[in-house]
């Protein structure tokens, strides 16, 4: 790999790439309990004809060394389906080089380190109940392909696990279909969560709407789009729940009460911005030139300094104060993104919620969906944002 030293059994190099391996004998811990390392070596040997693999490549881990010192060591890592392993060499058939590895079901985070950017860059850590795994790339891209790569792989098998429906392979697209009109609208953000978390959904646009209505009323539904369907056939017409429901799901939620908690009032404090954008970016209100320059001199700034409030005050990179994205972050880049659509200067003034914004789009699962979603049909984008003007350009 380029940029990453071989092992030699020498003194290491800090800051660099250069790995140190003291040759014989098995990395510290490498295991999170004497059975798991038979069920690995089982998998990892049955992994190129069973299962799929997402992701191998070399990278430098922290490892037990000579004396119970801690040291860097080059191994060759291999995501699969159902494990995290590493092995001396890229020969993951000979389970004799197998040095350790995880489930993905023991997984509980993934995440950038950035405090030890100082000894090292581009580390990140692999957390599990036992152990937090220290592990470096060669490079700022592959450390974020890397950690998306594992949360995706434990947020696909955790659907497998909790559904009735077997979904065996990583890239099948799921039979997930959110029914609207053909404009992003509300279930723009529950697109957003879908495809941070490489899940393929299908976007079907009612051909006969009053039809389905009385279909959904007649189940008891709410006779309003969007639909969403869920794999096992469940079927909601509410976006926000549907996005809960997912967020649970893929942990998208944080990882505390605490930050599930904060989640839901910067969720709901969206839907209440949303509401108010709603009404004049839709037919009768975007009509009303007296609505849209109340929006646009008051309502408008008003949000927009809470949420700068929000993330300056805090020094937050995520609205709600969590280690990595949750709903509430796609939820807010949603309701930010339509109006960037309409102004691409609305945000000029507001330093950290342009940060912010550049944060989830640069996300690699949500920069490919921009990238490739189809254009909206969405007529509001005809309006006026400025505070001087506050009308519809007809």
């Amino acid at each position: 790999e380029a940029g990453m030293a071989d092992p030699t059994p020498t003194t290491e190099t800090k800051g660099g790439f250069e790995s140190v391996d003291d040759g014989d004998g098995p990395d510290e811990d490498d295991y999170e309990d004497g059975p798991q390392r038979d069920r690995l070596k089982t998998l990892i040997a049955n992994s190129e004809t069973d299962q799929k693999i997402y992701k191998a490549g070399f990278l430098n881990k922290t490892g037990g060394g000579r004396k119970g010192l801690k040291r860097w060591k080059r191994r060759y890592f291999l995501l699969s389906e159902t494990a995290l392993a590493y092995f001396t060499e890229n020969n993951t058939r000979a389970t004799t080089t197998l040095k350790g590895g995880m489930l993905l079901t023991s997984i509980e985070d993934v995440r950038n380190s950035e405090g030890a950017e100082s000894i090292r860059p581009y580390i990140f850590v692999v957390v599990t109940p036992t152990r937090h795994y220290t592990i470096q790339a060669p490079t700022e891209t592959q450390r974020t392909e890397w950690i998306e790569a594992i949360k995706q792989a434990c947020d696909k098998l955790r659907l497998k696990r909790s559904s009735s429906i077997d979904l065996p392979h990583f890239n099948e697209p799921t039979p997930i279909k959110i029914t609207y009109f053909p404009i992003r609208g509300r279930p723009e953000r529950l697109r957003l969560l879908l495809a941070d978390v490489g899940l393929e959904f299908e976007n079907v646009v009612p051909k006969d709407w009053p039809t389905l209505k009385a279909e959904l009323l007649a189940e008891g539904l709410q006779g309003t789009l969007p639909l969403i369907e869920f794999p096992d056939g469940t079927r909601v017409t509410q976006s926000v729940a549907a996005i809960r429901h997912f967020a649970r799901l893929y942990k998208r939620y944080g990882s505390t009460e605490a930050d599930a908690t904060r989640c839901d009032v910067v969720a709901d404090t969206v839907e209440d911005w949303r509401q108010d954008f709603d009404r004049v970016a839709y037919n009768p209100g975007r009509l009303d030139p007296t609505a849209v320059r109340t929006y646009a001199q008051e309502v408008l700034p008003m949000r927009l300094k809470l949420f700068e409030r929000m993330l300056s005050i805090r020094d937050m990179e995520y609205v709600a104060g969590s280690a990595s994205a949750t709903f509430a972050d796609f939820m807010t880049f949603d309701c930010l993104d339509v109006h960037l659509e309409i102004d691409s200067t609305v945000l000029d003034g507001y330093p950290r919620l342009r940060d912010f914004v550049a944060l989830i789009r640069g996300r690699p699962p949500i920069a490919k969906y921009i990238a490739t979603r189809p254009p909206s049909e969405f007529v509001g984008k005809e309006m006026s944002l400025s505070p001087d003007v506050g009308a519809v350009s007809m």
